[in-house]
């Protein structure tokens, strides 16, 4: 099987499993992303989305660009999302961002070289009890009130790479 035939099918199997109707758009775009193994949606895999859906492929890659928690290029196997909201910045997400640059020897919304890790400064994504808070390929953490606990996190998800 050619490497479009795969993309065709995976992406289908994607669509069907959640339906052929443009309000599962959403859903559909946040386990491709999943499965991409780099937290991205491709250009090919939105062109068979859009076709599935019967959708402009102009329209798809609005709702695309819009969410921040979907990506057009590709991220790393594990996209930290910080939490920096009022309640998440007065309980320390300002230590997070700061611990992540020195544990990652990245800058937000930059890579690291093994393609392991990305972090993006985010707004709320609900979890004020245990804030401050990170969210790494839909899993929240927290709190993750000092540089200890950020590290751990890290050495966790890399022992697991």
């Amino acid at each position: 099987m050619d490497t479009k035939q795969a993309v065709y099918e995976t992406t289908m199997a994607v669509v069907d499993k959640h339906g052929a109707k443009q309000d599962k758009l959403h859903a559909i775009l946040l386990d491709l992303q999943d499965a991409s193994g780099m937290n991205y949606i491709s250009p090919e895999v939105s062109a068979v989305v859009a076709d599935a859906l019967q959708m402009t492929p102009a329209k798809l890659y609005e709702v695309l660009t819009f969410y921040s928690m979907l990506h057009s290029t590709p991220q790393a196997k594990y996209l930290i999302e910080v939490c920096t909201s009022t309640p998440c910045y007065f309980t320390k997400s300002k230590l997070i961002v700061d611990t992540l640059e020195k544990e990652l020897g990245v800058k937000e919304g930059k890579a690291t070289q093994d393609g392991l890790f990305v972090f993006h400064c985010v707004q709320c994504f609900g979890a004020c009890d245990v804030s401050p808070a990170v969210k790494v390929n839909h899993v929240v953490y927290g709190p993750l009130d000092t540089e200890e606990k950020v590290a751990a996190l890290i050495a966790d998800l890399r022992s697991k790479a």
